[in-house]
């Protein structure tokens, strides 16, 4: 009988080993973000129908966050398995208290295009809301996408929408 107990309580704790638990927010791993650098992401917003721009994120702003594995999942959870949504649409969950603490902003011009400069070699994730045009309720369509700067002095190029 207590060779059965201890087989079930191995049993049990195995389950629990390689099964990871949430991502946790960490301002350790996400200060890179923040790092002055010599880098820089350059890019575009829009979206397009049927081989013209139809809109852009003019007048707002592009978000550069640090790919931690707190943004992926999180990530994961806002888009799912695309880079674009409607948002306001499924789930958002709160971000926790020091989350705006560390991410970078850009504002987008006229024509859509966004800057970020003095950005560390590292992965991150670059976000904005661009209006859906003709959707008669004022809608948002949230877009990212994922970017290395490879090196000290990099140029790295991004599109945001399609």
């Amino acid at each position: 009988m207590q060779r059965i107990a201890v087989l079930v309580a191995a049993l049990a704790l195995s389950a629990c080993v390689g099964t990871p638990g949430p991502a946790v927010f960490s301002p350790q791993e996400s200060a890179y973000v923040l790092a002055a650098g010599q880098g820089e992401i350059v890019g575009r917003a829009f979206l397009a129908r049927d081989g013209k721009i139809v809109a852009t994120a003019a007048g707002g702003s592009a978000v550069l966050l640090p790919a931690t594995a707190y943004h992926a999942e999180r990530m994961r959870t806002l888009y799912g398995d695309a880079k674009q949504k409607v948002l306001g649409t499924g789930p958002d969950p709160v971000p926790p208290a020091d989350f705006a603490k560390y991410r970078r902003i850009a504002k987008v011009d006229g024509e859509g295009r966004f800057r970020f400069t003095g950005v560390a070699p590292g992965r991150y994730y670059v976000i904005t809301a661009i209006p859906a045009p003709g959707s008669g309720q004022p809608q948002l369509i949230g877009v990212y996408e994922s970017v290395t700067v490879p090196a000290q002095g990099a140029t790295v190029e991004v599109t945001l929408g399609a």
